[in-house]
């Protein structure tokens, strides 16, 4: 078994989680059962992002080298590779009808996939190292989060950027859209979670020190009550929101 699991990612139609490992491999494991499953051959390349399907039959990976790969979790070993981004997979989301996937790298180099047909399909380059990325619900738009505290707001091609928006003193390294589609949450390494408003175009109400260790991950409920941020020490908050 690999020794650290990297990444972890829910099925959202399905009781299982995929983790990414230290090791390269994808651990597969459905919570009703208990049954757990590894896909691939150990490398020395670990995992540094995953997604999977809502019916857990395909995922995505991002590698500290840069590379992404798509998996077919019908068979053991089969996953291809769809590019390498010259730097560490920071952000890896897929669109909410699972049909594309946008992977954002240290290097500063985002590209748009498309999943059914598994090949890239536009790759734009930010000059600036990247750390995170997140589709809102309806499939639209991208926001991708900069390491000096930018939001880069685009439409679903990743063609020409939108807007942007200063969120942070630091790298944005979580981001997701509220369910109406109206707001931006991002949590930076500046120990701040960030509120920006996508109709004024600016960051708004801000929660600072909120954790007594560097913030990691944040999670909305559908319908935008509550927000879950938790940080490197293990600890989660659960934070009530007006919509």
């Amino acid at each position: 078994m690999p020794s650290t699991m990297t990444c972890v990612d829910r099925a959202s139609g399905q009781p299982k989680l995929a983790f990414g490992t230290d090791d390269g491999r994808i651990l597969l494991w459905d919570s009703k059962t208990g049954k757990m499953r590894l896909f691939g051959r150990p490398t020395e390349k670990a995992i540094s992002q995953i997604q999977v399907s809502a019916d857990a039959t395909m995922a995505m990976t991002g590698g500290i080298d840069g590379s992404v790969r798509i998996w077919d979790l019908s068979k053991a070993d089969a996953s291809e590779s769809l590019a390498a981004l010259g730097g560490v997979i920071r952000g890896l989301a897929l669109a909410p009808d699972g049909r594309h996937a946008v992977a954002v790298a240290a290097s500063g180099v985002a590209i748009l996939v498309d999943v059914r047909a598994q090949r890239m399909i536009r790759r734009v380059n930010l000059n600036r190292p990247l750390h995170s990325v997140a589709w809102s619900a309806d499939g639209e738009q991208l926001v991708i989060g900069g390491n000096r505290g930018s939001l880069h707001l685009y439409g679903r091609g990743l063609v020409q950027p939108i807007s942007q928006i200063e969120a942070h003193n630091g790298a944005v390294v979580g981001a997701l859209f509220s369910p109406s589609g109206k707001r931006v949450i991002t949590i930076g390494n500046d120990d701040q979670v960030a509120f920006s408003n996508l109709v004024t175009g600016r960051s708004g109400a801000i929660l600072y020190g909120s954790h007594s260790s560097a913030l990691r991950d944040l999670a909305i409920s559908p319908d935008g009550r509550a927000l879950a941020t938790c940080d490197a020490g293990g600890e989660i908050r659960i934070w009530s929101v007006a919509k």
